[in-house]
Formats: structure tokens, sequence, C-alpha cells
């Protein structure tokens, strides 16, 4: 499959908008925060708003999956709009990226740090630790990735980290810890 992909740049980042939506999808799936399903902040605002936008206009099943799919949307465009040069086969990961994932970093640290407590108080310990270890993962992972694509650029190795930082910004990153509205 990687063969057929290889000269197909578009589609192949395309494929990887779409695995940060599905992992959007997965963020909010649970109506309670919970180890697979964490609640990203980014996801979590949008699917407020998407709920506050269709409140009175769409109800039933239709209505929570439009609600996911309004709710994953910006941060799909997102990735979409920020690896615009993807789609044309770049292969070294851009000095941008390189700033966005260190903003993104140090704020996931900080939002982790903060709501320590809150986790603990509401979540649990086996939670909050989870979501620790998931976003220290993703980081740990997002450099790596970095690395090797510093050593040697290569369309894939940045494929891989774009798609690696929206899906973990999707998924993850600055997780729900703390009371339930």
């Amino acid at each position: 499959m990687i063969d057929w992909l290889e000269g197909r740049p578009a589609f192949s980042t395309f494929l990887g908008a779409l695995a940060v939506g599905a992992l959007g999808i997965i963020s909010i799936h649970s109506p309670v925060p919970t180890l697979l399903s964490p609640w990203s902040a980014p996801v979590s605002v949008a699917l407020l708003y998407a709920v506050l936008l269709t409140e009175h206009n769409i109800s039933g099943e239709l209505h929570e999956s439009i609600l996911s799919i309004l709710a994953i949307l910006p941060v799909m465009v997102f990735f979409a709009a920020w690896s615009f040069r993807l789609f044309s086969g770049q292969c070294s990961i851009p000095r941008r990226s390189l700033i966005l994932f260190l903003i993104l970093a140090g704020l996931c640290l900080i939002v982790l740090g903060s709501e320590w407590q809150s986790g603990l108080k509401y979540q649990g310990l086996t939670y909050t630790a989870a979501m620790i270890g998931y976003n220290l993962l993703a980081i740990t992972a997002l450099i790596l990735l970095w690395r090797a694509n510093r050593r040697a650029p290569r369309f894939w190795s940045n494929l891989f980290f774009h798609a690696r930082i929206f899906s973990w910004l999707a998924w993850c990153a600055l997780p729900w810890l703390g009371e339930l509205i």
C-alpha cells in the first residue's frame, strides 16, 4: 500500500487529515472523559459551539453524527491549512511547525501541571496519570520524528510529524481534568 501512496502526496495528506478526524471523534465519543475518550480541549470547545449552533435545528442520532463532524472539522481544516505544502510532497518539516509543536508542548505541560489536583479529585489517579503518560509519549514521538526528518528529510516523516501533532491535538492534548459542568 505504501508503494501505491508513494507518488500521491495529496491523497496521503488527505488520509492524514482523516486520521486526525478519527482521533478527534474518539476523543469526544464517551459522554464523560475516559482513558480512551479524554475530551481534548480543542475538540471539546468545538463540540460546545456545535451544540449551540444546532441545538434547536436537528434531533436524534443524526444530531450526534453532525455534532461529531462539526466538532472535528476545525482541527482537520487546521491540519490541512497548516500542512498545505504536504499536498505537493514537501520533505522537510518547516520551522513554523517546530515552533507550533514547542508552543503546544509547553501549553500541554502547563495545563497538566496546573490541573493535576483537579484531575486527581474528579477523575482519579489512573486517569490523570494516563493523561500525563499519553502526552509525554506524544511529545517524545514528535521529538523523535522531528529529529529523524532533520537528519534525512523525507515526505513520510514530514507527513507523520504533522499528522501526529494534529492527532495529538485532536485526541489527548490538553485533556479534560476536573469537574464536569
